[in-house]
């Protein structure tokens, strides 16, 4: 997530806008938005600290993530939520892998109509474990459905990207960051579990390259992962063959079907009956 795997695209491609350009823009968005009300919630984000940060290409910029994209812990579960006229399914961390989302098991509880509109999801939604072991600890997937009415608990962080940003780059530095236990450093562990709170999470430093870039970073990561994925699942089919692939070699060297035979060998047939035939050696005494 620092620019190697777009070096030579650089060299080649000039953008239209750079990433402190980029950055530029959606602060003085978000600022236009604040000062009109549209984000009463909003508030000026700290300046990054980047002394420690490693350095990034020419025409990339470093970010807090709340600069971004808007950060929403899910809604917590309760007694009076469990039934109600506005019953809506909703995630929990059970539910949100690295890159995947299992609906085998979701649970429903009462969002009012004001409430809908905070916790409804929408596809390009990424949804971030705020609970978990501390190795698994903001562990991504994205909601990719066109499923009105879906929610989110609050085991759970939502991130959603200020557009133009690409969503789909956003979750390939979260699962980095993951992979990277960047998620780690900024928990709170109580007993045996992890928390990233939305306010730590908000000032974890983000990359910003051009738009067009993220799109490249996007599609050869996904080339990689493809072909990691397809290397894997030879690699199993083959590990699963590994037992029956003994078995054949140890009966083709017992049928002497690994080596070419000489014809002028003796037979096996006759030499064993040539030992047979032969007298035995008394054993030596001691």
């Amino acid at each position: 997530m620092t620019g190697e795997l777009t070096s030579v695209w650089r060299e080649k491609n000039k953008p239209t806008e750079t990433g402190r350009d980029l950055l530029a823009r959606l602060k003085a968005q978000r600022a236009a938005q604040i000062s009109t009300g549209r984000r009463k919630r909003a508030q000026e984000t700290e300046p990054l600290d980047t002394t420690d940060l490693p350095e990034l290409p020419e025409g990339w910029a470093w970010a807090p993530v709340a600069d971004v994209g808007s950060v929403q812990l899910g809604r917590q579960r309760a007694p009076q939520h469990h039934q109600g006229e506005n019953m809506h399914s909703y995630l929990r961390v059970a539910n949100v892998f690295e890159d995947r989302i299992d609906r085998n098991d979701v649970k429903k509880m009462n969002f009012t109509p004001a409430e809908l509109k905070t916790f409804e999801l929408t596809p390009g939604d990424i949804l971030l474990n705020e609970g978990q072991t501390p190795d698994l600890l903001g562990r991504p997937a994205m909601w990719r459905s066109d499923e009105r009415g879906f929610c989110f608990q609050n085991t759970l962080l939502r991130f959603r990207a200020f557009e133009p940003l690409d969503p789909e780059f956003c979750l390939l530095v979260f699962r980095h960051y993951l992979h990277a236990k960047r998620f780690k450093r900024e928990s709170q562990i109580t007993t045996n579990i992890a928390h990233l709170s939305s306010g730590r999470f908000s000032t974890i430093e983000f990359p910003v390259p051009p738009i067009e870039e993220q799109k490249e970073i996007v599609r050869l990561t996904q080339e990689g992962l493809a072909s990691a994925a397809d290397t894997r699942i030879l690699l199993d089919s083959q590990l699963a063959d590994a037992p029956r692939l003994r078995q054949a070699i140890l009966k083709s060297a017992f049928e002497g079907k690994l080596v070419d035979q000489d014809p002028d060998d003796e037979p096996a047939s006759v030499a064993l009956a040539r030992l047979r035939a032969a007298p035995s050696r008394a054993t030596p005494r001691r």
